[in-house]
């Protein structure tokens, strides 16, 4: 379960990973389903294409019993508060290399949020793991010191998943990055704020990553603004999907309650 160090090292670097949270048979068996998601949608998948099956937690058995497990759970409930709000989940099957992305050159997020995500396959720095640049998810200058506030933002480079052949950041490849490579096995779950830059590189064959997002309850008149911005943008992402609405799971309903009340309309 998540302790006050996890909190805060996320609070600190914008990532913290919990290794081992599952087991390696209950993550082979999310595999299972995520491969019969993928196919469903994509039935001529050759692995050649980065893919998104979108809304998995409301389709499979396997992904719906997960936003279900106390485990998962108590990540946003430590992280955002108990009463965080589900946004969205999605299975990625990922091809090639992923560029430097996440931040303020993407979307100014106004309310905290956090990414969940499980990689169903081992990986290493050598064949594709997730890489962080730790502490970039904010100005700490703007946050130490008034007299900073228009201080620019260092990171913008690594903003905008710039794919050029010539990009080079500091001068550097993208893939030289000061960063830190956070290899996983099956059942560690990696938490990271979509702030923080991030990217993969050197993945010969298809990541599967399985991802649950959540954002904290709106609490000000600013930040319920903000959300209806971002679900008027984002082709539907926070609507509160029919299933949780008429769970039996009082959780489930208490996790999309605040998206009811700002009058999202549910999605069957």
């Amino acid at each position: 379960m998540v302790d006050d160090n996890h909190v805060t090292h996320f609070i600190a670097f914008g990532y913290v990973p919990l290794r081992g949270l599952f087991s390696r048979g209950e993550a082979a068996a999310l595999r299972d389903e995520f491969d019969r998601l993928l196919s469903e949608d994509y039935p001529d998948f050759d692995g050649t294409q980065t893919r998104h099956v979108a809304h998995v937690c409301e389709r499979g058995e396997r992904h719906a019993a997960l936003i279900e497990d106390e485990r998962l759970l108590d990540i946003p409930r430590k992280i955002l508060g108990h009463d965080f709000v589900y946004e969205n989940s999605a299975a990625s099957a990922h091809v090639g290399d992923t560029p430097w992305h996440g931040g303020s050159g993407v979307v100014t997020w106004e309310v905290p949020h956090i990414k969940v995500s499980l990689y169903l396959d081992d990986l290493t720095a050598a064949n594709g793991c997730l890489r962080v640049v730790p502490g970039a998810h904010r100005n700490y200058l703007r946050l130490v010191d008034p007299r900073w506030a228009q201080a620019p933002d260092y990171y913008i480079p690594l903003r905008n998943r710039n794919t050029a052949d010539g990009f080079r950041p500091w001068g550097l490849r993208p893939e030289e990055v000061p960063h830190i490579p956070l290899e996983s096995s099956l059942g560690d779950v990696l938490v990271f704020t979509e702030d923080l830059p991030h990217a993969a590189f050197g993945g010969p064959g298809v990541r599967r990553q399985l991802s649950i997002a959540f954002v904290a309850n709106p609490i000000d008149d600013e930040q319920r603004r903000w959300l209806k911005e971002r679900q008027a943008c984002s082709d539907g992402e926070l609507r509160p999907p029919r299933s949780f609405i008429d769970s039996d799971d009082p959780r489930k309903r208490k996790m999309v309650q605040p998206l009811i009340d700002l009058g999202f309309e549910p999605r069957d």
